[in-house]
């Protein structure tokens, strides 16, 4: 009877343990659906959040600061004429949502272009406060559909409350980028945790890429010495840069070197440019 009652008590016990286990998890994932349904995917623009549209001195900053988050896309962008000095007027930028994001504020905007054959639109997600945060990783674009002669998307969702994943389609082909949301700012992601990235891709002749990194990875961001092969607006082309990066965030100097030996160095803390000058 002793060694019954026992048996009994450790039953139950277990069963007890079992229960809290599965009410834990069930909490857990209950709160993440939660949190996941707050944040909805950015799959197209919903016409009535459209607002104003955005004009003068503010317009011009967004464009800039537009050009600003194509730029992270390595490749050159394919509306990149309608950003060129002469064709901007094109260019038609709108309020949109508000969205709170892992406890972060971010604003966003409809971006449209329309030409007589090709219609564009997207949303640009930035932070809450450009005039004060206005870096190269305050700003990214979460959405495009162009629809023209060469149809082209780009879609994005939010992953674990924190994690931005965008999905760019070109053709039957899809690239895959992952973002890390912190202190408002939007920086690159890699899910291994250490390892040197060494990456070509693009349209490429006799084996020579058009676009290529190559750093190290730590905790899953870029750590230390970086080269990129990137887009550049100012310079109309892909140019080579190199730096340094802490956290994935740049700091010190980047050298630019469109062709040949360095143009001029930017000097960066904390993802802000604070000083530019030529070697």
């Amino acid at each position: 009877m002793k060694n019954f009652l026992i048996l009994l008590i450790s039953i139950l016990l277990s069963c007890s343990d079992k229960k809290k286990k599965e009410l834990s998890k069930t909490s857990t994932e209950a709160s993440l659906s939660q949190i996941q349904s707050k944040i909805p995917d950015f799959l197209s623009i919903d016409e009535s959040y459209v607002g104003k549209e955005i004009i003068h001195s503010a317009r011009e900053k967004l464009i800039q600061t537009y050009k600003k988050a194509l730029e992270r896309d390595f490749e050159r962008p394919y509306m990149w004429d309608a950003l060129q000095p002469d064709n901007e007027n094109l260019i038609k930028i709108y309020t949109y949502k508000k969205y709170i994001i892992n406890n972060q504020n971010f604003n966003s905007y409809c971006v449209k272009i329309k030409y007589e054959d090709a219609s564009y639109e997207a949303i640009l997600l930035t932070t809450d406060n450009l005039d004060t945060n206005n870096s190269d990783d305050s700003s990214i674009i979460v959405y495009e559909n162009l629809i023209s002669e060469e149809l082209y998307k780009r879609c994005s969702k939010i992953d674990n409350a924190n994690i931005l994943i965008v999905l760019q389609k070109n053709k039957k082909e899809y690239n895959h980028f992952q973002y890390l949301i912190s202190e408002n700012r939007f920086l690159d992601y890699f899910t291994n945790e250490e390892k040197q990235l060494n990456k070509n891709w693009g349209e490429h002749e006799d084996n020579t890429y058009e676009y290529q990194i190559k750093g190290n990875i730590k905790n899953h961001l870029k750590n230390g010495h970086w080269e990129e092969k990137r887009y550049s607006f100012e310079y109309n082309k892909s140019i080579w840069m190199d730096g340094e990066y802490n956290n994935g965030i740049r700091n010190k100097e980047w050298n630019i070197f469109p062709e040949g030996p360095v143009e001029k160095i930017n000097v960066y803390n904390n993802g802000i440019i604070v000083k530019t000058f030529t070697p």
